[in-house]
């Protein structure tokens, strides 16, 4: 019997990993957004693009 790895259970399976490089700048601003919302990085990326595309539709 195969055993399976268990972690939290999700309904939105994240499967693309993304390297990004940032300047200081940049990453401050992705550090004080995350650290406010008290959220982690990939997150608070993730609620940047999807604010993007809210912005792209109007």
């Amino acid at each position: 019997m195969s055993e399976k790895k268990m972690g939290r259970p999700t309904d939105s399976v994240k499967n693309t990993r993304l390297t990004v490089r940032l300047d200081d700048d940049t990453f401050k601003k992705l550090d004080n957004y995350c650290n406010k919302n008290n959220i982690g990085y990939s997150k608070g990326i993730r609620d940047g693009i999807n604010k993007l595309e809210k912005n792209s539709d109007k």
